[in-house]
């Protein structure tokens, strides 16, 4: 969510620090900041401003600071408004040492009491300041920044937090520590970088060192570097090569990172079923077949399933679970955020699947410390590698590649897809036969196809999606395999177009939404046919036929050769667009087909509004805090 960018080396920090700030600008903030030190003053010098990192890069090449080393941060507001006073980086009252941070200190109020009762003056409404003045505390009780820091953490009482700290006193020294928030520290030639995102310094270097829970990175300007840990022993770590290019973070020829990775989804697909599947038609996963415990499990006491996820990736989640059933699993999906402060309990017969993206979606996070101390075996479906999800049991890649949108779309497609995989891959074990598995390999295979058809069709879509420009409402409505499909389309929507949007089954509309129903509103419906349950297609059409009866704007996404849908409603209240999208053949697939339009959907009308796509209002990429 909040961005962290560190450098100490043999360059200007200033170009390198904001060249950073720039690169976590798709997280989502609401303000920008730096502190850079003057090695021959001995000082900070500390710029910072509430709005876009441009404004305080503007400051910055005001400034003209000279120094090597320095801390900078990008800030979405939990504890205080956006605003100058509160942005990132954070100083002592001697203004000496400068601190920035990720997370949230869940006992700040208490020691920030503690900290104004002993004569420290407070300039800000954040709980990120107190860190700031705990140091300068036992900095001048005699500790070097290391022990400061050290000393620090071990005051923190639940919350999480990633933290870097620079010190005028130690010109030479920057240092993190990191709990329950991601940090890297990047190796290149010229200097040594901290991050919250290895994006923040892709351009340097493609070595990295992730920080696990409870470690601490003490980086110099002579390019050494140590991983401590709280008690100050040195912790083993592992150096990773970056795989992505500098490409796959860039815009490159598109207007936004939103419209670039809609069009990459085809490729996406690709890369999922990549080596996993055979001719011999059976599904290959090395998250189970290097796991001989996992294959044991399932085998001999799997019994039901609990996926998790948050936002997406429970929509996601709600389209595998339907898939899950339909080869005879008992299944849910839940919110993280619910489970995790529910009475729900997992059987030890039970695999939960917690589905995301980034892999540090904090309500998930809190989900699996209870999946863990339950000693439930997991399964993650994860696009990070190294991620903090990723500790917590087996599981596989997306293989998304990095996605910068705010709002996700390749992400879903690659969720969808890989937890269809998980499902035939558990299934193949004890239930189904090999020619099953082919059936749908063969059309997973013509998915890509599919997707660049659909894509084809990106000028009428966007024409349609222009036409909801002054729009007040919407309505996504779908059945079976459309109603994730709905709500994921209305999240779109709501997320980037900033349209109030309302996804549900198509059977509930009559229960209450209906009453929105007018002239002024739209509804999306989704008539996809689901070879399994096919009077679902029917209903849905007649939940739609009663949307026009009221005389309601009607967008429907159906599957090419439907002649029936255009033709829906009384004389002169026919749907006003149908989207068409090529026949899978497959249900779950089907969902990833119906949900391509309504990206573009969502993208084109959020443009027509004059919306920053990649920048939605109050909203970050990756939500680290509860």
């Amino acid at each position: 969510m909040c961005g962290i960018v560190g450098y100490i080396g043999q360059r200007a920090a200033a170009g390198i620090l904001i060249e950073g700030l720039e690169k976590l600008e798709y997280r989502g903030y609401d303000s920008a900041g730096v502190a850079i030190l003057d090695v021959d003053a001995k000082q900070l010098q500390l710029i910072k401003y509430q709005g876009k990192v441009a404004t305080t890069a503007q400051a910055v090449a005001a400034a003209r600071p000279l120094g090597k080393s320095g801390i900078a941060h990008t800030r979405w507001a939990t504890h205080g408004e956006p605003s100058d006073r509160n942005a990132h980086p954070h100083a002592d009252c001697r203004g000496t040492i400068a601190v920035v941070h990720n997370g949230q200190l869940t006992n700040y109020q208490t020691l920030k009491q503690q900290l104004i009762s002993q004569g420290h003056t407070f300039r800000s409404d954040t709980d990120t300041e107190v860190l700031a003045h705990l140091l300068e505390q036992f900095r001048t009780a005699g500790d070097d920044l290391v022990t400061a820091v050290q000393k620090t953490t071990a005051l923190i009482v639940g919350g999480t937090f990633a933290l870097v700290a620079i010190d005028a006193a130690s010109p030479e020294t920057l240092v993190a520590a990191c709990m329950g928030s991601p940090l890297y520290v990047g190796l290149a030639d010229d200097g040594l970088f901290l991050a919250s995102d290895h994006r923040a310094f892709r351009a340097h270097t493609d070595k990295s060192v992730q920080l696990k829970d409870g470690q601490m990175a003490v980086i110099q300007a002579d390019h050494s570097y140590k991983i401590l840990t709280f008690d100050n022993q040195h912790s083993p770590h592992d150096i990773q090569q970056l795989k992505y290019q500098l490409e796959d973070i860039e815009r490159g020829q598109y207007k936004t990172f939103m419209q670039k990775e809609i069009v990459e989804q085809p490729e996406v697909v690709r890369r999922v079923l990549d080596g996993r599947s055979t001719e011999a038609g059976r599904i290959r996963l090395g998250g189970i077949e290097t796991h001989p415990d996992l294959q044991a499990f399932i085998r001999q006491q799997l019994h039901d399933v609990l996926i998790l996820g948050c936002g997406t990736s429970l929509y996601a989640g709600e389209t595998i679970a339907r898939f899950f059933q339909e080869q005879g699993y008992e299944v849910q999906a839940m919110d993280a955020a619910e489970f995790a402060t529910s009475s729900f309990q997992v059987k030890p017969t039970t695999l939960v699947v917690p589905i995301s993206q980034s892999g540090t979606t904090a309500d998930l996070l809190v989900a699996m410390e209870k999946v863990k101390a339950s000693g439930a075996v997991s399964f993650a479906l994860v696009n990070v590698p190294g991620s903090k999800l990723t500790s917590y049991g087996s599981g596989m890649y997306l293989h998304a590649g990095p996605e910068t949108g705010v709002a996700s779309t390749k992400a879903f497609t690659a969720q969808v897809l890989s937890g269809a995989l998980l499902v035939l891959a558990l299934a193949q074990e004890t239930k189904l036969n090999a020619p099953h598995v082919a059936a749908f390999t063969e059309r997973a295979k013509q998915l890509s196809s599919a997707i660049e058809k659909i894509l084809s069709q990106t000028p009428t879509i966007s024409t349609i999606g222009a036409s909801l420009r002054m729009v007040p409402r919407m309505l996504f409505i779908g059945r079976g395999y459309g109603l994730p499909v709905a709500k994921e389309g209305a999240l779109k929507m709501m997320e980037i177009a900033r349209i109030p949007s309302l996804g549900m089954s198509a059977a509930a509309m009559k229960h209450g939404p209906i009453a929105l129903v007018d002239t002024e509103t739209v509804v999306v419906a989704v008539c996809m046919r689901d070879p399994k349950v096919p009077e679902l297609y029917d209903l849905t059409l007649s939940n739609v036929e009663q949307v026009l009866a009221r005389h309601g704007r009607v967008i429907i996404v159906a599957e090419e050769g439907d002649e029936r849908v255009a033709k829906l409603g009384p004389k002169g209240q026919h749907p006003e667009y149908v989207i068409f999208v090529p026949p899978v053949h497959y249900g779950v697939l089907s969902a990833i087909t119906a949900t391509i339009p309504l990206q573009l959907l969502a993208l084109s009308a959020a443009e027509a509004r004059g919306m920053n796509v990649d920048q939605p209002v109050n909203l970050a990429k990756s939500v680290t805090v509860l």
